[in-house]
């Protein structure tokens, strides 16, 4: 049977390419693997990137002969994120690590005195989960705690520690835990591919192994989406500095709150803030409710910087821009002096996260990066927010 392949617990894909990719040329028809004209070899590069994820003080336990620590790449006290690791492969879930004198570390193995588990996961999965982080302290009400890297590890310790209850309490279920993680969302689609020597991917499944974050495709797809709407017109956007122009200034009566600010000033502050603070700020008085305007402007603005839909960063807004000027400019020529972006429509498309993860609907034509990002940020949230 031989020793089992090695999985992220994140993402669920293999240590490695453990799969054949048909070339385009091949791939005519053969429904046994995977086809490069749906995913290109360059989107799979991202599961060769991985680093061990564990605690200092277990380091020693995790090591076949620990000669000397290794480089600690976090910045978390007490939390050990490793250099890039290498995988080795048929040799089940060994990993070397630079500058270690080529010892082996175990993947998935626990520390027995304090239940401490190194976890392998890729470089892709890891930057997911601290978008997420950064994301949530940006964004968290008051009275939630701001997290950590720290709170991201202890949700996969907490995982395996229910995996290993499991395997004891139902010994004909086997254990998981020296190959991958077991969730109860089975990983939104990838659990059923791994297989015990290897992943089992067949044409249809491209999409939970393309690379979540390099996404070729990302703001031509989002372009496609956008149309043409009511709301502030295009020409007073700066979208290359996703600023709004400044216009003439109008001023308040009541000068001395925050709501008697000028009009212009007053957006230049909400600028900065978060989606969710501005809507908090909206509440505050009927004068900040009626000067705060839910325009297109700011649509435009919360969606560009990523504020409103965190899982879409490295959008070209200025493509975005000049795309849709051509498309209206051919559309009807030269006889609109201005015309409308509808960001809210689009907002409101991105805002449906399970039809994006699943490429359900009008989303079914969603690049495979967009939806496996989505699934992954999904996989990393539910980890976090449920420990």
């Amino acid at each position: 049977m031989g020793l089992p392949e090695v999985y992220c617990p994140i993402c669920g894909c293999p240590s490695g390419i453990s799969f054949d990719l048909y070339s385009v040329e091949e791939d005519i028809g053969d429904p046994t693997d995977y086809w490069g004209s749906v995913l290109p070899a360059e989107q799979i590069e991202w599961l060769t990137e991985y680093r061990l994820l564990g605690r200092v003080r277990s380091l020693k336990g995790y090591c076949s002969k620990f000669t000397k620590p290794p480089k600690n790449t976090s910045n978390v006290e007490g939390l050990f994120i490793s250099e890039h690791a290498n995988y080795i492969p048929y040799d089940g879930d060994v990993y070397q690590l630079p500058d270690t004198d080529g010892n082996e570390w175990r993947a998935y193995q626990y520390d027995k005195e304090h239940m401490d588990v190194l976890f392998p996961i890729h470089d892709t999965c890891l930057d997911i989960a601290g978008r997420f982080i950064q994301n949530w302290n940006e964004n968290r009400p008051d009275s939630a705690p701001a997290l950590t890297l720290e709170n991201f590890y202890d949700a996969l310790c907490g995982e395996y520690s229910r995996n290993w209850q499991a395997g004891r309490d139902h010994p004909a279920r086997g254990s998981w835990m020296a190959a991958g993680l077991e969730w109860d969302h089975a990983l939104y689609g990838a659990r059923a591919l791994q297989g015990y020597n290897g992943w089992e991917g067949e044409h249809g499944d491209e999409w939970i192994c393309a690379d979540p974050i390099n996404i070729p495709k990302l703001t031509s797809f989002i372009a496609s989406l956008l149309k043409e709407g009511p709301g502030s017109a295009v020409s007073i956007l700066d979208i290359s500095h996703l600023q709004v122009s400044q216009p003439e200034a109008h001023f308040a009566s009541n000068n001395g709150s925050l709501g008697g600010l000028p009009v212009e000033i007053l957006h230049q502050i909400a600028f900065f803030l978060p989606a969710a603070t501005f809507f908090s700020l909206r509440q505050c008085s009927k004068a900040l409710a009626s000067r705060l305007v839910l325009d297109q402007k700011f649509w435009c603005q919360q969606l560009l910087s990523g504020s409103l839909i965190p899982q879409l960063w490295g959008i070209d807004g200025v493509y975005l821009f000049n795309n849709f000027k051509l498309t209206m400019q051919a559309k009807y020529g030269g006889e609109k002096e201005s015309i409308e972006c509808d960001w809210k429509a689009l907002a409101k498309q991105f805002a449906r996260t399970d039809d994006i993860m699943m490429r359900k609907g009008d989303m079914k034509a969603v690049p495979i990066g967009i939806a496996n990002r989505f699934r992954v940020w999904r996989i990393v949230e539910e980890a976090i927010l449920s420990s």
